[in-house]
């Protein structure tokens, strides 16, 4: 090993590398001391983000004779102006929403529409702002006067029981920015939502009663596995309590008159039910799965002589409400729920191949997925859906709207659809097929390889730099990124993007087969459950060394394999990856699916911890909240956060990237609107751009 590879190793500065280097060199080669090559410091400092150190190491030595260093100081140049235009794009915000909010006249606040456009004035100066202007922003009184106004309208709809509304227009507003003020209101209006929103009629089928196929069977099953599997002994007692302070608010969200619900119960009955939860909650709460089945059986034959509710309603609700005292993970998946269950884990489906959404009155395609029925129909982004089987869509929720278009394998829809500026009217028929959300995708639109449907995984051709966007991890994903790295190999890439932003994870031994393409010897991942259990994860040897430099892409919504891919290729892999974003979610723990037995249901539940190959556990976000702390999930080794200007833009650009890729444009200008994306993408993302900088510079560092 090289002296300069052994100090690297041991983890000292590139600048420190470079003088020990020189002195030790004539100790151990003979001859006279090296001069430390200044512009692969330089390098090294970039790749680290270190930019102004990268330029103070330039500027301190003669390096004009090298002809590495204009491309280094093209690239720092290209950082700098990057920064500085970031800059005052926010400033200029910050400034124009700041002196709206100066200007507001309190009178015009008493109209609704004039208070939530002054509400969505001060999120959009707070999401532009920095540490000392939000400071300055909670502290004005602007903030004072629309927090006590939102509070009264948040009261008015509280008790109107508009509680969706009181929700997303005001609490949500007001939880934001005091949320210690408000968080027992939250709370227990989010009580109120989750019960309405689980018994309210379902307008996909108005004469489906929630929660029938749960039996007394199925809801105590769910109390036997957590008493042997969770990944610590239950809180029975907690559980007692959070199960029956959600009874206890039932009879109350029943009679609220603006909601319509599946199921009815007996008025005469509901003092005394409210008079035994009451009673059960002051008695001495269950200390095993037994006294909980027992608790169940009782809670049902109370509901029986009183309110009369499905029984399922009671042992669902009870249930639900107990599993919220453990983890945000851990979850029931009653029967009816079993379909949309197995879809997300999946991946899988059936259907045509079409995203949906709902657009004001109209229900509009967003993208449509290649290989799929519906790339080979003339279905294309922004079509307006006016009906699905003849049923018209401007009053059809979008979660029925997917119902419908969804279906058995081998059978046929058909939609009605109108192109946008165009009258003619169109009615498509689908034969419906298995449909694999793709969960892995490039940096735009391939034009020399079938084009229509096929990606370019080059972000950056001339330097040979790969791009991979992993949107979950399914059954297939590693086996997919492995076919995208060995074409990209053939083309022989020089550093790669991996993109986990806004990936919320997935199968845990797909994220450890993503890791293996990368490592292949040597522990990968332990899970650690109650007591002494754990499961090692151990890599298999590889035919293929891939030494080429990684950055890896991470933000807030980087959760659970994602932080697994991130964590352990940086703890195994130090010098050559390098995570830069946001730090991640902070789950930190491995979920399990239970069968709840003959009546139907699953239970996910938490069993383990897992911990990265140097030992330490992924902070888990959940115990460090109730802490006070922030310090969850894994954090990047350079730091860029984004403005909200920033993220509506990348938004915007990645579903015309998706557009671009089923587009049928005529052949002559696909490459202008690809070198274009391109370009926009770069402009708007400074977590991409941060990458490709950090890239080419580790590629000067190696010539």
């Amino acid at each position: 090993m090289k002296v300069t590879q052994l100090l690297k190793h041991l983890g000292l500065r590139p600048f420190v590398i470079g003088c020990i280097a020189a002195v030790l060199w004539p100790s151990l080669y003979g001859g006279q001391p090296v001069v430390p090559d200044t512009v692969r410091q330089a390098a090294d400092y970039a790749a680290a983000g270190q930019w102004t150190a990268a330029l103070t190491a330039l500027d301190a030595a003669d390096t004009s004779a090298d002809p590495r260093t204009e491309a280094l100081k093209g690239l720092l140049r290209e950082h700098q102006a990057l920064a500085d235009r970031r800059q005052q794009q926010r400033q200029a915000l910050f400034d124009e929403k700041r002196l709206a909010l100066d200007s507001l006249d309190p009178n015009t606040l008493n109209a609704e529409s004039t208070m939530l456009d002054a509400m969505a004035l001060f999120k959009s100066a707070w999401d532009n702002a920095t540490t000392p202007e939000r400071d300055r922003l909670l502290a004005g009184s602007v903030f004072g006067m629309l927090r006590q106004a939102a509070y009264e309208r948040f009261c008015a709809d509280d008790q109107a029981g508009r509680w969706d509304t009181a929700w997303t227009r005001w609490m949500q507003w007001l939880v934001e920015f005091s949320p210690q003020s408000f968080k027992e209101a939250s709370d227990d209006l989010q009580q109120r939502r989750l019960i309405a929103n689980a018994l309210r009629q379902n307008p996909c089928d108005i004469t489906a009663v929630p929660y029938s196929q749960v039996t007394h069977r199925t809801a105590a099953q769910v109390f036997t596995v957590l008493e042997s599997r969770y990944v610590e002994p239950p809180p029975f007692d907690r559980l007692t309590q959070h199960g029956l302070r959600r009874l206890a608010l039932l009879t109350t969200v029943l009679d609220n008159p603006t909601i319509t619900f599946a199921v009815e119960r007996d008025p005469n009955g509901v003092a005394a039910w409210a008079d035994h939860i009451a009673s059960l909650q002051t008695a001495a709460p269950p200390t095993d799965s037994a006294g909980m089945a027992a608790l169940l059986e009782t809670l049902t034959a109370v509901n029986h002589i009183t309110i009369k509710l499905p029984a399922g309603v009671i042992l669902a609700q009870f249930t639900e409400a107990a599993l919220t005292a453990l983890d945000p993970y851990t979850e029931a998946v009653w029967p009816e729920g079993l379909g949309l269950f197995e879809k997300n884990i999946t991946g899988q489906f059936g259907g045509i191949g079409i995203r949906i959404k709902r657009d004001g009155e109209n229900l509009v395609i967003v993208s449509v997925i290649p290989d799929t029925p519906a790339a080979g129909t003339l279905l294309a982004a922004d079509d307006i859906i006016l009906a699905v089987d003849g049923q018209p869509t401007n009053d059809l929720p979008t979660n029925c709207a997917v119902s419908l278009i969804s279906g058995p394998v081998g059978t046929a829809v058909s939609l009605t659809v109108r192109r946008p500026g165009v009258e003619k009217v169109q009615i498509v028929t689908v034969l419906r097929q298995r449909i694999v959300l793709p969960t892995v995708e490039g940096a735009h639109r391939a034009e020399n390889n079938g084009g229509e449907g096929h990606w370019d995984y080059f972000l950056d051709a001339e330097h040979r730099i790969g791009y991979l966007q992993l949107n979950g991890f399914t059954d297939k994903t590693a086996q997919q990124a492995r076919g995208v790295l060995e074409q990209l190999e053939q083309k022989k890439v020089a550093g790669l993007i991996i993109d986990v932003r806004g990936n919320g994870g997935g199968l845990l031994t797909e994220a450890t087969s993503l890791a293996n393409l990368f490592i292949s010897d040597g522990v990968l991942l332990t899970s650690r459950g109650r007591g002494d259990s754990q499961t090692v994860q151990r890599a298999k040897s590889n035919a293929v060394t891939r030494g080429y430099p990684l950055v890896i892409l991470i933000n807030e919504a980087s959760a659970s394999a994602s932080e697994i891919v991130a964590g352990v290729l940086a703890v195994r892999k130090p010098g050559q990856t390098t995570l830069i974003g946001q730090r991640t979610y902070g789950k930190g723990t491995v979920q399990e699916i239970a069968d709840l037995g003959p009546d139907g249901g699953r239970l996910k539940l938490t069993t383990a911890y897992y911990h990265l190959p140097d030992g330490q556990p992924v902070p888990n976000r959940y115990k460090l909240q109730s802490e006070g702390r922030t310090d969850w999930g894994i954090p990047p080794h350079i730091d860029i956060p984004l403005y909200a200007f920033e993220v509506a833009e990348i938004s915007r650009l990645q579903l015309e990237r998706r557009k671009q890729l089923m587009a049928k444009d005529a052949p002559d200008t696909r490459d202008d609107k690809t070198d274009s994306l391109v370009r926009q993408m770069l402009a708007a993302d400074p977590q991409l751009a941060a990458a490709l900088i950090v890239l080419k510079a580790k590629l000067i560092a190696e010539q």
